[in-house]
């Protein structure tokens, strides 16, 4: 879900806090799809939720690793911060790449602010697969892999201080990239954590 431009900075005194919102207007060209909120009421901290998964006291951490023309690898590793063993459901665990816009952009995408979601709505679980969106003049082919070897769990236990680690590998055109995870949350209102953002720059030849 994207946030107008026009409202952003609402959300600006709350960066790095997790809050719920209550959306007043939303845009949606497609549904299933991408909306975009218009106009929105913060209500305040992001409520603590029932869970079978841990939330508190983990961190999420992206570290960019082999860049090469159009393919990049991203470590993405969890860690339990607290004093007692957490468990982790991986299915909860979501990323997404987003690129810097171009001038004639897909008119399904409801994003009005500067960048746009090329890869999204996937998670830790999935083996990958690719994505189509027109970015100004191009049409821009992504996709990722996440090997067998590499993939979380499911469900797994971390003792305290204990981290875990994921690659995801993607296959990106010439641009300008911005990758970020997050944990919790999911289609359902509650507490999430995010990633620190990976910047990625691609050299390979743009798609047609």
């Amino acid at each position: 879900m994207y946030v107008s431009e026009a409202v952003k900075e609402q959300l600006r005194p709350y960066e790095g806090k997790p809050i719920e919102v209550y959306a007043l207007e939303v845009f949606q060209p497609i549904n299933p799809g991408d909306g975009l909120i218009r106009r929105l009421n913060v209500l305040g901290p992001a409520p603590e939720k029932e869970r079978w998964y841990t939330i508190e006291d983990t961190k999420l951490d992206a570290q960019p690793g082999i860049v090469d023309d159009s393919h990049v690898t991203i470590r993405l590793t969890i860690t339990n911060e607290a004093k007692i063993p957490a468990r982790i459901d991986a299915s909860q665990i979501g990323f997404a790449v987003l690129v810097k816009k171009g001038t004639n952009e897909d008119p399904h995408s409801p994003s009005d602010g500067p960048s746009i979601a090329v890869i999204t709505r996937v998670d830790a679980l999935s083996k990958g697969g690719p994505f189509e969106m027109r970015v100004g003049d191009q049409l821009l082919s992504c996709s990722f892999l996440i090997a067998d070897k590499d993939r979380f769990p499911r469900l797994f236990d971390l003792a305290p201080g204990e981290s875990k680690s994921t690659e995801i590998a993607f296959q990106l055109p010439k641009g300008h990239y911005q990758f970020w995870a997050g944990y919790g949350g999911s289609v359902h209102e509650g507490k999430l954590i995010v990633s620190n953002p990976v910047s990625i720059d691609c050299y390979g030849p743009a798609s047609n």
